[in-house]
Formats: C-alpha cells, sequence, structure tokens
C-alpha cells in the first residue's frame, strides 16, 4: 500500500525538524510526501528543502503565491497525493515509527475507508498527563459508541478525529472535495469516510500531539479569568455569546452537509441519518437564537429540548445551564 504524506506547513521552524525526522524513522517508509507552505516567512522552507535533498523517498515542495489558510492548504496537498492512502500530517508533532505500518495495516484488513489513532501529548517538548482521544472526550461510553457502529452519533456531538493521525483511501476525495466553507478539513474528512465508507479507530497510541503554551488558555481559564477581571455578571454573559456563536458556525456547517448529501446520490446516508443531521441543525438553530428570548422563555425551551441536549451534547446539563443561567445574567 503505497502511503502519500500530505504535510502543510507555515513557520513552522520551530518544530519542523523533529517532525520530519520521525518520517524517516517509519517502519512503512511513505511512497512520497507532499508539502505545500502557505508563505512562511522564517526558515520552514530552507528546512524542507534541506530534508528532501536527503530524503530517500520524494519530496514534492509546493510555495502558495498567497495565503491560503490551513482547510485550503490540505485541500491543495490532498489533491496532489498520489498514493493509495493519504495520511495528514501537521509541522509540530512527532510520528512514532510504526504510525504509518499500523493504520495501513488497519485499512486493509478491515477493507475500511480510513482509521486513525490515539496519541500522547507533550507540551512544547514535555510529556503531560492524559491522552489525545481522553482531551476530547473519545473515552467510555462515546468510544464504545463509535466503535459499535454508530459513528454518526458520536460526530453529531462534536470533532473526535484529528487530522494529524488520519490515514484514509485517496478515493474517498471524489465525495470530500471541495471541502465546503466553515468546515475544517478533519472533521468533514470524517463525516465523508463515515457516510460513504467505514472509519476504524485504533486505539494505539501512534502520535506524540504537541501544544503549545500560548494555546493552553482554555474555555474554564478564560472564564475564572473573565471572573477576576470583570466581575460575575459579564464572565457569564461572554460565555453565553461563545455558546450562541459557536451554535450559528456549527448550524451551518451541518446545513452545507445536508446540502452535500441532497446532491450526492451515491452517499451511503439513510433517511433516517438525514433525519438525525436535520435535527441537529433545528437544534443548533435554537441554541443560536435563544439570546432573545425573554428569561421565561428561555427556560422552557432548554427544558423543552432535553432529549436534544443529551443526544447532541457531550456536556448537556453545563449547556443548559449556560443557556438558562448565562443568558439570563445579560438581564
Amino acid at each position: 500500500m503505497r502511503v502519500s504524506v500530505a504535510l502543510c506547513t507555515y513557520n513552522g521552524s520551530a518544530y519542523l525538524t523533529d517532525q520530519l525526522a520521525s518520517l524517516l524513522q517509519q517502519e512503512l517508509l511513505p511512497f512520497e510526501v507532499v508539502l505545500c507552505d502557505d508563505c512562511s516567512t522564517d526558515g520552514t522552507l530552507a528546512i524542507a528543502e534541506a530534508f528532501a535533498s536527503r530524503s530517500p523517498f520524494p519530496v514534492h515542495i509546493f510555495r502558495n503565491d498567497r495565503p491560503l489558510g490551513s482547510t485550503r492548504n490540505f485541500e491543495q496537498a490532498m489533491r496532489s497525493c498520489q498514493g493509495d492512502v493519504i495520511a495528514l500530517c501537521d509541522q509540530d508533532d512527532i510520528w512514532y515509527p510504526q504510525k504509518l505500518r499500523v493504520l495501513a495495516a488497519v485499512i486493509e484488513a478491515a477493507s475500511a475507508g480510513g482509521a486513525f489513532s490515539d496519541g500522547d501529548l507533550l507540551r512544547d517538548n514535555t510529556p503531560i498527563a492524559g491522552t489525545l482521544w481522553k482531551s476530547f472526550g473519545l473515552i467510555g461510553i462515546e468510544l464504545e459508541t463509535f466503535r459499535s457502529g454508530d459513528a454518526i452519533a458520536v460526530l453529531l456531538r462534536g470533532n473526535k478525529v484529528t487530522g494529524m493521525t488520519l490515514m484514509f483511501r485517496r478515493e474517498i476525495l471524489s465525495h470530500a472535495l471541495p471541502i465546503p466553507e466553515f468546515w475544517t478539513h478533519d472533521y468533514w474528512l470524517a463525516w465523508i469516510l463515515v457516510l460513504y465508507s467505514r472509519l476504524i479507530a485504533c486505539p494505539e497510541h501512534l502520535v506524540a500531539y504537541r501544544t503549545h503554551a500560548h494555546q493552553q488558555l482554555g474555555i474554564p481559564t478564560r472564564f475564572f479569568v473573565s471572573v477576576r477581571q470583570n466581575g460575575l455578571r459579564r464572565a457569564f454573559h461572554e460565555l453565553g455569546e461563545r455558546a450562541a456563536e459557536e451554535s450559528r458556525r456549527l448550524q451551518l456547517q451541518f446545513e452545507h452537509l445536508l446540502q452535500h448529501l441532497r446532491r450526492d446520490v451515491d452517499t451511503g446516508a439513510n433517511a433516517g441519518t438525514v433525519a438525525r443531521l436535520e435535527q441537529r441543525v433545528d437544534f443548533l438553530h435554537m441554541r443560536s437564537q435563544i439570546w432573545h428570548h425573554s428569561r421565561a422563555r428561555r427556560t422552557v425551551s432548554v427544558l423543552s429540548h432535553w432529549t436534544d441536549y443529551r443526544q447532541f451534547s457531550l456536556k448537556p446539563s453545563k449547556d443548559m445551564l449556560v443557556d438558562i443561567i448565562a443568558a439570563t445574567a445579560n438581564n
């Protein structure tokens, strides 16, 4: 099985050397590396070119004339791949030597369209507690649900597939491209693989996923910082604003997915799947508009949709409280 690596870069000189070194250590060497650089202004291209000059496999380097952004850059890289399967690659992670071999074997053994793995976590260069799947909530019942054949139920609650752990058959691109606006490439590919083929969750830790200190300001941290700076009332207001904004963005995503399925007669989505997606869109619309309602109407709306919160939220109780309390705090 010929593996193309689709690697996208942008000002990645700090960690790119480590990632490229891990490609050289693969037990199943890539058939090729397609590297698309999104107008880097540091030493990224020099590192890539030096690597290409000594690599035992072909390295094709493309320099964008203008910035495309991550999703469009990956789309460009995937289109240029010629292997049987494509492995997506970020510039700042580390792949363990067995990564390509294991994922290729999983896909072939299961006759699946794609597979993705778990991984370890790094903060800069230091290992930290936890796993990649745990950080996204793909554990326990969520993982059992995904692996039991109802991956759609899990994806309806959010993306669990990190692009740098994903490998998929190249022919799936005929359904996946172009990637609609508002979607990230990994979440969109996960949906296409589930709807048109089969996506396997491989529990092995095949990567070290690197986080950066400046990226670690998560929502809970922002909330408590806002409480200290602006008071509880304003902090709740900001929390609710983010929930409404996220709901609007997700609504647009799923509307695009429904449009895609309605146009494509080859999709594996049945009427039940379409109905679940339509229900998800209606729920997201409700959440995005809830701020315009009175306190009493908000409370009634949230309580009447409690089954939707259970079906579409990883933390339904939290989201229900946000939609009632955070909005109320603005009145």
